[in-house]
């Protein structure tokens, strides 16, 4: 078959093929075309109207309903930033309080203003008697005055005598019996019990693994003392060297009535001190305790005679709950800090070395603040504590949340015997600078006398602390200051952009 004919062949089978008809097969429905189903405009409206209806009416059935759970869910869900705190300051006792102070005049004389021109010393008989004022607490226990008495032959103001010596006045008292000893300590004793109301122990919970330890429940607790509310916590001072504050539900605080709570959390630390402010929330005070507590009356540490008046150590001076009685052996002591410099009390307290607590004066007052790690060596074991009104402002930029302004320098007071005999200005000398601190970074080194903070005059560390709370920690701060060339000092001056201390926790 040539070429011609199978082509041929070909054409009619192909033409056969077509005319053939048409076999159908399983999987034709395949290739069938889906039609769209017509909308039914009434019924989509209807369903779109019900739809919206419904969802009105669920609208205002949660409205309604939010509006009256609302009080209930916000103190379920409410956050501490969303509450207005009140500003904390301290109880203080605005009195000035008062020590003995000697004075002799004559007996006679009611009032020395009354006094007319004195008399001849070596003519005059007029009996002489040095009078003190004290505290009613220091007062004789008598019920009655010292009486003045000048004799049966004393001579009246003015008058002279040449053979008779002048008669001296002498106090009358009844002679003080061991009765009166031991009242006087029952009564010390009875103001302590009433000065532990202001106090709660609080105890790291992490790293105790025998609560019946004593031993190491002495190094995992610390006193704490009740200093303010702030219409939403209620906030407590503690040294907290030796307390964990890792975690919120890490502590224990027991308050004086021994009713105990974990809802107790820090606020702010001062790292360099280690005091810091706990806080409690007044919805979560035990029942038994919300009405037992008291607010800690602030006293004052800084009057000129303080040392030498009686004090008590309550708290834990012995390394437990206990109570010691002494006196305030010297508050001449400074501590110097990263800008700031305090006052510390030394007393004849002997205690523990883990002594924990407050002093505080005859009165319940509360004095200072007991700390550890400042003792002289070799007097590990006599009470130390932070002087209250050295601290007062930090405990209160504590409370508040204030930020501090930090700029890294440790100063010092310069004598003034030095300051005539070296031509020293008047101002504190910076005996150190913190590393990358601002004051390093705006040039300011060691040997310099900050003389003014801005428009402030600084002669003393406690007048600097006081310029700085004063500034505003976002603006630069103008420091002048004398800087000496080898041969007198310099007036300079710059400009420090100040930083803020770090009191959050941690």
């Amino acid at each position: 078959m040539n070429t011609k004919e199978q082509k041929e062949k070909d054409i009619s089978s192909e033409a056969a093929g077509k005319n053939a008809p048409e076999e159908k097969s399983d999987y034709d429905f395949i290739r069938e075309k889906i039609r769209e189903r017509p909308v039914n405009k009434k019924k989509l409206v209807k369903r779109s109207l019900f739809t919206s209806g419904m969802a009105v009416l669920f609208g205002v059935i949660a409205c309604l309903t939010f509006l009256l759970m609302e009080p209930l869910l916000s103190k379920w869900i409410s956050s501490d930033q969303d509450i207005k705190l009140m500003p904390v300051e301290l109880n203080e006792n605005m009195e000035e309080e008062e020590y003995p102070v000697e004075a002799v005049r004559p007996v006679d004389d009611p009032e020395p203003s009354q006094a007319t021109e004195p008399a001849d010393s070596e003519n005059s008989s007029v009996p002489v008697q040095i009078e003190v004022e004290k505290p009613i607490e220091e007062m004789s226990l008598s019920d009655d005055d010292v009486e003045n008495s000048s004799g049966d032959n004393s001579a009246s103001p003015g008058t002279t005598s040449a053979t008779e010596p002048s008669p001296v006045a002498t106090p009358v008292d009844r002679e003080v019996e061991l009765e009166d000893y031991m009242q006087l300590y029952r009564k010390m004793y009875s103001m302590s019990g009433e000065v532990s109301k202001s106090l709660v122990v609080l105890t790291a919970d992490q790293g105790i693994d025998d609560w019946l330890n004593e031993e190491e429940l002495r190094m995992r607790r610390t006193t704490g003392v009740i200093i303010g509310e702030n219409g939403y916590e209620l906030l407590i001072l503690a040294d907290s060297r030796r307390i964990t504050t890792s975690s919120e539900d890490g502590l224990t605080m027991r308050f004086s009535t021994g009713d105990s709570t974990r809802n107790v959390y820090m606020r702010r630390i001062d790292h360099e001190t280690g005091l810091a402010v706990y806080a409690i929330k007044l919805s979560a005070i035990p029942e038994g305790a919300k009405d037992s507590y008291t607010i800690a009356t602030i006293g004052n540490s800084s009057a000129r005679s303080i040392t030498g008046n009686a004090v008590i150590a309550a708290g834990m001076p012995l390394g437990s709950s206990s109570v010691c009685y002494g006196s305030v052996t010297s508050a001449q002591t400074k501590i110097s800090e990263t800008d700031a410099s305090y006052h510390l009390l030394t007393t004849d307290i002997y205690a523990s070395v883990d002594a924990s607590g407050i002093l505080t004066n005859v009165r319940g007052q509360v004095v200072g603040i007991i700390c550890s790690d400042h003792h002289e060596s070799g007097m590990e074991n006599l009470i130390y504590a932070y002087g209250i009104s050295s601290i007062k402002q930090l405990i209160e930029d504590l409370s508040n949340s204030q930020e501090r302004i930090y700029l890294g320098n440790h100063l010092a007071e310069v004598p003034t015997d030095v300051m005539l005999a070296y031509d020293v200005p008047e101002g504190v000398y910076i005996t150190d600078v913190d590393m990358d601190s601002p004051a390093m970074k705006a040039g300011l080194n060691r040997g310099d006398v900050i003389v003014k903070i801005g428009d402030m005059p600084v002669n003393t560390v406690d007048e600097y602390m006081s310029a700085l709370h004063n500034c505003d920690p976002g603006e630069n701060i103008k420091v002048e200051y004398a800087r000496t060339n080898g041969t007198q000092y310099v007036q300079m001056s710059v400009e420090v952009e100040p930083d803020v201390f770090d009191d959050t926790v941690g």
